[in-house]
Protein backbone atom coordinates (compact mmCIF):
# COMPACT_ATOMS: atom_id res chain seq x y z
CA UNK A 1 0.00 0.00 0.00
CA UNK A 2 2.83 2.41 0.85
CA UNK A 3 4.42 1.85 -2.57
CA UNK A 4 1.19 2.88 -4.29
CA UNK A 5 0.98 6.01 -2.12
CA UNK A 6 4.53 6.95 -3.14
CA UNK A 7 3.63 6.44 -6.82
CA UNK A 8 0.63 8.72 -6.43
CA UNK A 9 2.73 11.32 -4.59
CA UNK A 10 5.29 11.16 -7.40
CA UNK A 11 2.57 11.57 -10.04
CA UNK A 12 1.11 14.58 -8.24
CA UNK A 13 4.54 16.18 -7.81
CA UNK A 14 5.41 15.54 -11.46
CA UNK A 15 2.09 17.05 -12.53
CA UNK A 16 2.65 20.16 -10.39
CA UNK A 17 6.17 20.54 -11.81
CA UNK A 18 4.77 20.25 -15.34
CA UNK A 19 2.19 22.95 -14.65
CA UNK A 20 4.86 25.24 -13.18
CA UNK A 21 7.15 24.70 -16.19
CA UNK A 22 4.28 25.38 -18.58
CA UNK A 23 3.45 28.64 -16.80
CA UNK A 24 7.13 29.60 -16.73
CA UNK A 25 7.48 29.06 -20.48
CA UNK A 26 4.24 30.89 -21.21
CA UNK A 27 5.15 33.85 -19.01
CA UNK A 28 8.71 34.10 -20.34
CA UNK A 29 7.50 34.53 -23.93
CA UNK A 30 9.70 31.68 -25.21
CA UNK A 31 6.70 30.13 -26.94
CA UNK A 32 5.80 33.31 -28.81
CA UNK A 33 8.17 32.53 -31.69
CA UNK A 34 7.29 29.17 -33.24
CA UNK A 35 10.13 27.21 -34.84
CA UNK A 36 10.74 27.70 -38.55
CA UNK A 37 10.15 24.90 -41.05
CA UNK A 38 13.92 24.77 -41.56
CA UNK A 39 14.50 24.25 -37.82
CA UNK A 40 11.86 21.51 -37.72
CA UNK A 41 13.41 19.82 -40.76
CA UNK A 42 16.88 19.98 -39.20
CA UNK A 43 15.61 18.44 -35.96
CA UNK A 44 13.82 15.63 -37.80
CA UNK A 45 16.98 14.88 -39.78
CA UNK A 46 18.98 14.78 -36.54
CA UNK A 47 16.47 12.46 -34.87
CA UNK A 48 16.51 10.22 -37.98
CA UNK A 49 20.32 10.01 -38.07
CA UNK A 50 21.84 6.57 -37.45
CA UNK A 51 23.41 7.84 -34.22
CA UNK A 52 20.08 8.79 -32.66
CA UNK A 53 17.55 6.71 -34.61
CA UNK A 54 14.42 8.00 -32.85
CA UNK A 55 12.49 8.55 -36.08
CA UNK A 56 12.63 7.13 -39.58
CA UNK A 57 11.97 8.87 -42.83
CA UNK A 58 9.59 7.41 -45.40
CA UNK A 59 8.21 8.76 -48.66
CA UNK A 60 5.21 10.06 -46.68
CA UNK A 61 7.23 11.79 -43.97
CA UNK A 62 8.66 10.77 -40.61
CA UNK A 63 7.46 8.33 -37.96
CA UNK A 64 8.63 7.53 -34.46
CA UNK A 65 10.55 4.29 -33.97
CA UNK A 66 9.94 4.13 -30.23
CA UNK A 67 8.34 5.94 -27.34
CA UNK A 68 9.19 9.41 -26.07
CA UNK A 69 10.82 7.74 -23.07
CA UNK A 70 13.11 5.78 -25.39
CA UNK A 71 14.12 8.97 -27.19
CA UNK A 72 14.68 10.79 -23.90
CA UNK A 73 16.90 7.98 -22.61
CA UNK A 74 19.02 7.98 -25.78
CA UNK A 75 19.46 11.75 -25.77
CA UNK A 76 20.22 11.78 -22.03
CA UNK A 77 22.85 9.08 -22.57
CA UNK A 78 24.58 11.08 -25.30
CA UNK A 79 24.31 14.27 -23.28
CA UNK A 80 25.86 12.71 -20.18
CA UNK A 81 28.72 11.19 -22.15
CA UNK A 82 29.43 14.35 -24.13
CA UNK A 83 29.61 16.44 -20.96
CA UNK A 84 31.88 13.90 -19.27
CA UNK A 85 34.17 13.88 -22.30
CA UNK A 86 34.30 17.70 -22.36
CA UNK A 87 35.21 17.81 -18.67
CA UNK A 88 38.13 15.44 -19.26
CA UNK A 89 39.66 17.57 -22.03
Amino acid sequence: MRKRVREIEFDVNAYILLIQKNRSLRDSGELMNPPTMEAISDMLQFLASPLVGCVEKTKDGYYATGSLSDAARKLAFYSRNCFEEQKET
